[in-house]
């Protein structure tokens, strides 16, 4: 079979796969919008753990600092 020969099919066939195609290429921008909606949550995700993970090692030295005061205030 060579190559660049014309390919012949109906116009109903190529109606019909002309809309396949659109509707392929419509689920495929979704998926990619989806998947960039998911990014950006996984982004904003992961600030918000890394804050929190903050503020639970502030909290923890806080707790660490009034413990040393309590049990041993004459190193205060």
């Amino acid at each position: 079979m060579a190559k660049n020969m014309p390919v012949f099919i109906k116009v109903e066939r190529y109606e019909e796969i002309s809309k396949t195609i659109t509707k392929i290429r419509q689920r495929l921008k979704e998926a990619k919008d989806s998947l960039e909606k998911i990014s950006t949550l996984r982004g904003q995700e992961e600030r918000e753990i890394e804050e929190w993970n903050a503020e639970l090692e502030a909290v923890e030295e806080r707790l660490s600092t009034i413990e040393e005061t309590l049990l041993h205030p004459e190193q205060v």
